[in-house]
């Protein structure tokens, strides 16, 4: 990233591309992963079609071929159509035509994103055509369906499964742990397998339901590795599907939901207190149904239940256990927390007085107090020379007015010349002097002290505003600390705890550890370990231990070394990933590059790249460059503001060395989870994008670092999405119209982000021509999907 030596080449190409360490050994091949997921579609649409209510009604199977998505639709109503076919061959037709309306539904809307999204669409899809066709077959005599309240009711069933139905597989193809999972995620989840496992209730064995079978364990799970609450839901819920299918089941509804709840609260005494206490109940209540030939039936299948129940692994207990338990994480109104955040405001608020203060004093000194040229000057050659002269009274005391302008008009030439001698004395004075050689010299050392003072006056107004300077830089980076704290919605203390322990156990001695839970349910955790006092740990330990511990998947992170302490932030995968590749040539064919970069992932899940053009081309401009990218990047990796590490990168030029420095700076900031990217721009060019197949350009005028000792970021922002693209480029690529480069990224289409980096370098040299050589720099990015 620093420096760049040619080598006898004109062009320094970056192959490789910045891409997260993909930790998927043996990937499966989308053609065979799709038709993997084409056969699961279908064996879900036939086993959901089976699922009957009131003997006769089959809504699930719609209510999946409306939640699927398009691309899975056919194999879904295939499916459908044959359970449907084999379950109840009389009203098959109906079932199929529904079906078929679904399926041709789906696809002429398909273009309209708007409808899509709303909430209302899957349940409105599934509950039309079930209604429609309901009620046209009232009038045909052959059909079952003669009561309007039925077909009311099963359209609003299919209109519910929907929904959950739909839930759930948004769910599945997400990226996400079940521990990250919200309360209501679970319960369309729980909803969804009961669905399910209603569908498996005509399947007996010796006049065993095998559904039944399944409900109850499903129940017995949520008891023991839930709350009352969960349990008792799960009751209901299973029992209600099941009492829809038989009036002699209708107390299966209180004997599953009173099973759950006395199963909960037996779960502290292990999972045979939590069986028996749900097949005593659930048996005892089945002699309240109007068949009593059930309750052998509800006993034995309660009994099955409760075995398979008992033998779950423990492995699989610990899963269960984090996925029905939410985690328990401290708010940021822990005391602790809060106290941080206090003082870190507190602090940056008295480091900004600071500033205000020294800002104040000095130019309250500078008018109290200024540099007096006649001070310095004249009287200093009064004092050294007139004073002691025998001959004062005929001029310098008598006549003072005289005296005062001849000083006046020798002060003039003196500074026009730098220099006076004897004879400009004798020549500017109206009196001849008896001591002009003396006299000169006085005038001479005068001036020479002044313009030192004067001088000296301004370096020290110079390095004053440069410290004023990094006061404030100072002030807002504690106030950037402070805010990131106020941002994290959870501060999971209890979970910091068990990573400190699980790495104690590894041999680490872990001197800070914090687990931020963001807005969007996304944790990132920060970690610091005391080197001296710990064993050699590569990233992928101390990452494999995170993920133990949070249940949930994290992208690969940077480790850094800081004195005695090894650093590390990790973040969890991001849906986005970014694909990057640079290029770069040497003006002159020389051996210091004036331009710098350097591009990196932070713990965040942000992509950081920069570009900076020291001034000039060589050595000297790469020293500025190099500096400005080198401390820029140090700070953003820090933690830091791209604002506050910019006063830090202005100061530090600034005062780099008497001579004049200065340098652009050109900051993006892509965010993988959202796809919003920030720019940040010092005096940089253009940045191309390329959105949607449409060419944007990203220009802010703005003036460069080192120059002035206020200086900030233009900034501007844009959300890409998958397949996306972007180009930044020093100004050396920018050779006359820049209509030429705006139709490259118009055009790049397969070409690797490096290839298409390198193909802009060299048509800008070509361009170039025989004109002033440059140092060019192109760094291309293109958004693709994390998968």
């Amino acid at each position: 990233m620093l420096f760049y030596t040619a080598k006898g080449q004109e062009v320094i190409n970056m192959d490789a591309t910045l891409k997260k360490p993909r930790r998927k050994s043996a990937p499966i091949p989308n053609f065979a992963k799709g038709i993997v997921l084409q056969a699961v579609y279908f064996l879900l649409g036939l086993t959901l079609s089976l699922g009957a209510v009131f003997g006769e009604l089959a809504p699930f199977g719609a209510s999946l071929s409306a939640a699927v998505p398009l691309k899975f639709t056919g194999a879904t109503v295939a499916g459908a159509s044959v359970g449907y076919i084999f379950a109840n061959p009389r009203e098959a037709f109906r079932y199929v035509g529904v079906l078929l309306a679904i399926g041709a539904l789906k696809w002429l809307l398909s273009d309209i994103k708007i409808i899509q999204r709303s909430p209302l669409y899957t349940p409105l899809l599934a509950f039309v055509p079930m209604l429609l066709t309901g009620i046209a077959l009232l009038f045909v005599s052959s059909s079952k369906l003669s009561d309007l309240t039925l077909v009311i009711i099963e359209a609003v069933l299919s209109a519910v499964g929907g929904f959950f139905l739909k839930k759930t597989v948004e769910l599945s193809e997400s990226t996400r742990r079940l521990t990250s999972l919200s309360q209501s995620e679970v319960t369309c989840l729980t909803v969804s397998a009961c669905i399910v496992i209603f569908s498996f209730g005509k399947v007996e064995i010796f006049s065993l339901s095998l559904g039944r079978i399944l409900a109850v364990i499903a129940v017995l799970m949520l008891a023991k590795y839930g709350s009352a609450t969960t349990g008792s839901i799960g009751g209901i819920a299973t029992g209600v599907l099941f009492s829809l299918s038989s009036q002699d089941l209708s107390f299966l509804p209180g004997s599953f939901a009173l099973g759950g709840l006395l199963g909960s609260l037996c779960a502290p005494y292990g999972k045979l207190c939590v069986g028996v206490a749900f097949v005593l109940s659930s048996t005892v209540l089945a002699f309240s149904g109007n068949d009593k030939g059930l309750v052998f039936s509800v006993f034995t299948e309660s009994l099955l239940g409760m075995g398979i129940f008992m033998m779950i692994p423990r492995s699989i207990e610990n899963t269960l256990k984090a996925y029905f338990l939410p985690q328990k994480r401290k708010t940021v109104e822990d005391y602790t927390t809060q106290s941080v955040v206090a003082r870190l405001k507190y602090a940056s608020e008295a480091v900004e007085g600071v500033t205000n203060c020294i800002t104040q004093v000095s130019r309250k000194l500078n008018d109290t107090y200024p540099l007096d040229e006649e001070e310095y000057i004249y009287e200093a050659a009064a004092n050294r020379t007139c004073k002691s002269c025998g001959l004062k009274s005929y001029c310098y005391v008598n006549q003072k007015e005289v005296t005062a302008d001849d000083f006046r008009r020798v002060g003039k030439k003196l500074k026009e010349e730098g220099y006076i001698s004897e004879k400009d004395i004798e020549e500017i004075f109206t009196k001849r002097c008896a001591k002009s050689h003396e006299l000169a010299e006085s005038f001479n050392m005068g001036y020479r002290d002044y313009m030192s003072a004067l001088s000296a006056k301004n370096r020290i107004t110079q390095v004053r505003s440069v410290v004023a300077g990094q006061f404030s830089g100072l002030s807002r980076m504690l106030c950037d600390l402070s805010e990131e704290f106020e941002s994290a919605a959870l501060i999971d203390g209890e979970t910091a705890r068990e990573i400190t322990n699980e790495l104690y156990q590894m041999g680490a001695v872990v001197t800070a550890c914090c687990v931020k839970i963001h807005g969007t349910n996304r944790m990132t955790v920060d970690l610091s370990i005391a080197k001296s006092q710990s064993r050699d740990f590569s990233e992928r330990d101390l990452r494999d231990a995170v993920e133990k511990v949070t249940g949930r998947p994290f992208d690969v992170g940077e480790i850094t070394y800081e004195s005695s302490l090894l650093r590390l932030t990790l973040s969890e995968i991001s849906p986005y990933d970014i694909e990057i590749g640079s290029s770069q040539h040497i003006a002159g064919n020389g051996k210091l590059c004036g331009d710098s970069l350097d591009y990196f992932l932070t713990g965040e899940g942000t992509l950081v790249a920069i570009i900076s053009d020291g001034m000039g081309t060589g050595g000297a401009a790469a020293i500025d460059s190099t500096m400005a990218v080198t401390i820029l990047t140090k700070l953003l990796k820090a933690g830091l503001s791209p604002d506050s590490a910019l006063s830090v990168v202005n100061s530090s030029l600034m005062i780099k060395s008497e001579e004049e420095s200065c340098a652009t700076l050109d900051l993006l900031e892509a965010n993988l989870f959202t796809g919003k990217v920030d720019l940040h721009k010092a005096g940089a060019p253009v940045t191309i994008i390329k959105r949607g197949g449409k060419i944007l350009r990203r220009e802010r005028p703005s003036l460069p670092v080192g120059i002035l000792q206020e200086v900030k970021f233009m900034k501007d922002a844009v959300t890409l999405h998958e397949g996306d693209a972007i180009l930044m480029v020093s100004d050396g690529a920018l050779v006359g119209e820049e209509a030429w480069l705006l139709e490259l990224v118009n055009g790049w289409r397969d070409a690797s982000c490096a290839d298409f980096a390198s193909l802009v370098v060299n048509e800008a040299m070509k361009r170039r021509g025989d004109c002033h050589d440059d140092d060019i720099t192109a760094i291309a990015m293109r958004l693709v999907v994390n998968e």
